[in-house]
């Protein structure tokens, strides 16, 4: 038989309270082990972020970098054509608002092939040369725009880029060239998201010289680091790893991401570093907190299960077990029942109490359980049913959400294609039609209109509607009756909202509408004006989606409409006399063939006006050059106003004009021959107050096919004819023989 001891307690760090000790720590480990997973993977998709932010950095430096270059050799090209660069009074009238429309350039001036400048955007001295820069030699030699080295401007001593494009006249020959200095200072200082400590950009060339950096406090610009292991490892690794731990020139150990730019062969490199400390700090500093607190969690848990341990387990166990020896050992009048301790080891005590229970009470207690075990199965299939619920709506929610992604790469994808075919018009009539279309398929369900700014800049002229007829769409407006041209800015309009009003040009009829200004390059060129429905469009989300689409295509419209009104300024420069305005001999040189090619194809014939003021140089020597100029624009408003809208008024030069009359025989051509003769003859010309007298016209009048059956002789043919009528006495008009 075995002997009990009534002294025999359990031990103080076994038993009942250790294992409990030991199933809080199961139980803690899976969480503990999540938590510093989730530290872990926190840490590893921040650090992942800095990185993608610093080749972000690096990949937009370059971008923006190529655009400024890409857009100067654009310009260059366009102004290589401009014979009135080469003009020392001309020139600057052409350079210094195109220096003051486009930013990014510190400068845009001319050069004789010797090297002296013509002239400068910005005032300086004519006497400075640069037959000592190595881009001037290789543009003459180019019919395409180089790319110089970058230096201190001589003229801004700003740090510049130089894109050199030579001037050719008709022969092909190289008269000079046109130069449009990148400002690199200006662009360094434009890369906002660099300005923050110990952040480096540098632009190297393909021989490893600094050509620009910043900050740059040691002065490192013009140094060679091509031996440096960090140029290595940027010209030679730089494609295999877009990140890279090296010392830097300064000494400074940072974590690097470089960009290559290239063109023609010709190579920079765009390298930006940032500290390692500036870079992962703040995500080291929170993953070793996450670590702290893990630590002081679990080492708290520990320490509230030992002590409840101790408390609600231990020492009641401990009091219920030496009752139960003592009544083992005989011991009468005992009472089990605890005062503290859990409620198990307190039912324990009472159940003992109740040792002599009937059988109707455990009966009584059966039916109570299973009550209670029906109301949890109730409780159990409402909880299912929430969660299902829950399941449900997330799915939903899941649904909507790829539908919203669907909706906007589809947007994406149209906003490209249409941002793709605006480069290619040459002009705002052909440009309309897309964006309509676009704004067809982009906006369903509305409908409005295109307006653009006029070149006064006082008024609006509705260009292009869409979705129906526009019986309540302004025809033009001025730009303060617009909300949104006074703002800057998209503008929403709905029904009896006092916070945001009506705009003037608005028709009654309308309910609701949104108007969003096109701007390119800090200015506003139109406005896209929507006529909403009165339903789908205002759910809050909705309106934001709208607004938000609105405003991204309105910014695209923009920059494509500006471009192409650059596009046609610039080709207007070199087909328009500036004087007369007037097409000027370059345009004749290109559309002559074509016209005769067209009234072959239609077989109608073609006329020409060889025109001549006669003692022209009277004028001159008389009342100045400023009273020749004078009659010559007085002509040249003439001739625009007195010829049909087919016909081409043109001036060769000096007071020598040129008529294209396609359509027109001889018989026709002579009656408007007589017609511009005596309009000249009766213009009344004044010039700083007194009158210049008469003035009148030797005119020589050519056909095709009759007279004239060779059309490349048709030109020649009539100014024969004007040399008869000025031998004739003038002030006449004579049809070829």
């Amino acid at each position: 038989m075995t002997t009990h001891n009534p002294e025999h307690t359990p031990g103080k760090y076994s038993g009942i309270r250790v294992r409990l000790i030991q199933l809080v720590i199961v139980s803690w480990l899976p969480l503990a082990l999540i938590f510093a997973w989730t530290s872990l993977e926190n840490r590893r998709i921040a650090t992942s972020h800095q990185l993608e932010q610093l080749e972000h950095s690096a990949s937009a430096a370059s971008h923006n970098l190529s655009a400024l270059i890409n857009n100067a050799m654009q310009l260059t090209s366009a102004l290589g054509h401009n014979p009135g660069l080469l003009d020392a009074q001309l020139c600057p009238d052409i350079t210094a608002p195109l220096l003051s429309q486009y930013s990014g350039y510190a400068n845009l001036f001319a050069l004789s092939p010797g090297g002296e400048l013509i002239c400068s955007a910005i005032p300086a001295d004519s006497g400075q040369s640069f037959q000592d820069r190595d881009y001037l030699r290789r543009a003459l030699g180019s019919h395409r725009p180089v790319l110089g080295e970058v230096t201190q401007g001589r003229l801004t001593g700003q740090l510049v880029l130089p894109v050199a494009m030579a001037l050719r006249d008709r022969q092909g020959q190289a008269n000079g060239a046109v130069v449009a200095g990148v400002d690199i200072t200006s662009y360094l200082e434009s890369l906002v998201e660099l300005h923050r400590p110990n952040t480096t950009l540098t632009i190297w060339d393909e021989h490893g010289t600094i050509i620009a950096r910043m900050p740059d406090q040691l002065g490192l610009v013009g140094q060679d680091g091509s031996d440096s292991e960090l140029f290595q490892t940027i010209r030679y690794a730089s494609n295999k790893e877009p990140f890279f731990n090296r010392e830097g020139l300064d000494g400074v150990a940072r974590v690097y991401s470089s960009a290559v730019w290239q063109e023609d062969g010709r190579r920079l490199w765009i390298t930006v570093g940032v500290a390692r400390g500036t870079l992962l700090g703040e995500t080291q500093t929170t993953f070793y907190y996450s670590l702290l607190l893990l630590l002081l969690a679990s080492l708290l848990t520990l320490s509230m299960a030992w002590w409840l341990g101790e408390r609600w387990v231990h020492r009641p166990v401990v009091k219920l077990y030496r009752s139960a020896r003592r009544l083992a050992a005989g011991e009468r009048g005992l009472r089990f029942r605890l005062q503290s301790g859990a409620n198990e080891i307190q039912n324990l005590g009472d159940a003992l109490d109740d040792l002599s229970l009937t059988l109707e009470r455990h009966e009584a207690e059966a039916e109570q359980a299973h009550h209670d075990l029906s109301q949890a199965k109730d409780r159990l299939e409402e909880r299912v049913h929430a969660r299902t619920t829950e399941l449900q709506d997330a799915s939903d929610n899941a649904q909507q959400q790829t539908a919203i992604l669907a909706r906007r790469n589809h947007e994406i994808s149209v906003i490209r294609e249409m941002t793709d075919l605006l480069q290619s018009c040459a002009t705002l009539e052909e440009a309309q039609p897309i964006v309509i279309g676009t704004l067809q398929t982009l906006f369903d369900g509305s409908r409005g209109a295109l307006y653009m700014l006029r070149e006064s800049g006082n008024m609006l002229e509705r260009s292009s509607v869409w979705g129906g007829v526009p019986e309540d769409l302004a025809e033009h407006f001025n730009p303060d009756a617009c909300w949104a041209m006074r703002l800057g800015r998209e503008h929403l309009y709905r029904y009896n909202d006092a916070l945001h009003p009506a705009c003037s040009h608005l028709h009654e009829s309308v309910k609701h509408s949104c108007c969003v200004p096109l701007l390119a390059q800090g200015k506003t060129i139109g406005t896209l004006h929507f006529i909403l429905p009165d339903d789908g469009y205002y759910a809050e989300q909705s309106v934001q989606a709208f607004i938000d689409l609105a405003t991204e295509l309105a910014d695209s419209i923009g920059l494509a409409m500006a471009n192409i009104k650059l596009r046609q300024a610039l080709h207007d420069l070199t087909i328009r006399d500036p004087l007369t305005g007037l097409f000027n001999r370059r345009f004749v040189e290109e559309v002559f063939e074509r016209e005769v090619a067209r009234n072959r194809r239609h077989k109608q014939p073609l006329s020409v006006l060889m025109m001549d003021i006669d003692h022209f140089k009277r004028f001159n020597d008389t009342f100045g050059h400023e009273a020749g100029d004078v009659v010559l624009r007085a002509c040249g408003k003439l001739l625009r106003e007195i010829f049909r809208d087919s016909d081409l008024p043109c001036r060769l030069g000096g007071e020598e004009f040129l008529i294209i009359l396609p359509g027109l025989p001889m018989e026709q051509a002579m009656e408007r021959a007589e017609d511009l003769r005596q309009q000249v003859a009766a213009l009344a010309l004044h010039h700083d107050g007194q009158s210049l007298g008469d003035l009148t016209t030797s005119i020589g009048v050519a056909s095709w096919p009759e007279p004239v059956d060779n059309h490349e002789e048709l030109i020649e043919q009539a100014d024969r004819a004007l040399y008869r009528a000025k031998e004739g006495g003038r002030n006449r008009v004579c049809a070829v023989e």
